[in-house]
């Protein structure tokens, strides 16, 4: 007889985030809350059992039971923080929604189906926006292959840090030649590559302004 499956509550120890986990041992819980939480087993601050989710094995939890159940959410979309009785301290002045969680831990949680909306509004945008790149991209380098696209922030190339709030979009390709990958800002004329690659790209953009010469 297959063994029921029962809630446990995973937290780990440096931010205080938890996670429900649906398994049949404590160390099976404890394993699966590690790998999702990004730590290591042996790091899990506790893991522990939380009778009132059993009804929702295998999961996903409806963030209005975590909330009964104490927990304090960070809303995916405004980043507000809330419990069961609302946002919180200051966070709720001027706000032209109403609070209402929506969501669970898989798909995300919200304060306000308001707050959801948007969201998905944003990953779609983001979304066209990424195709369009990838178009873009593959229209000023035809022999890319594998190409990505993604929003970027701007940083200090020798420290990594970012210099500013602002994004632009890069896309991310292979050619032929090269060992590694192609980096290119949408609407610039020129791209980055790894030093390595550096006389295989001119060799390259040498070849093709022959051809066209």
């Amino acid at each position: 007889m297959e063994k029921k499956l029962k809630a446990y509550e995973v937290r780990e120890p440096d931010e205080g985030h938890c996670c429900i986990e649906f398994a049949t041992s404590n160390a099976a819980a404890r394993r699966q809350g590690a790998n999702e939480l990004g730590t290591e087993f042996e790091y899990v601050e506790h893991c522990r059992r939380a009778p009132w989710a059993d009804a929702y094995a295998p999961g996903p939890v409806p963030v209005e039971a975590t909330l009964a159940a104490g927990w304090r959410w960070g809303c995916q979309h405004c980043d507000c923080t809330f419990d069961i009785d609302g946002r919180g301290y200051d966070e709720d002045d001027e706000r032209e929604d109403d609070f209402g969680p929506v969501g669970d831990e898989r798909s995300g949680v919200y304060c306000s189906e308001t707050c959801q909306q948007q969201e998905w509004a944003e990953r779609r945008a983001r979304k066209v926006l990424e195709c369009a790149v990838i178009e873009a991209a593959a229209a000023a380098y035809p022999d890319a292959t594998n190409i990505t696209a993604h929003e970027d922030y701007g940083t200090d190339p020798k420290s990594g840090r970012r210099l500013s709030d602002a994004t632009h979009w890069k896309a991310v390709f292979r050619v032929p030649g090269l060992q590694y990958g192609v980096h290119w800002i949408l609407g610039d004329d020129c791209v980055s590559v790894s030093q390595c690659d550096v006389e295989a790209w001119n060799a390259r953009k040498a070849q093709q302004e022959a051809a066209h010469a």
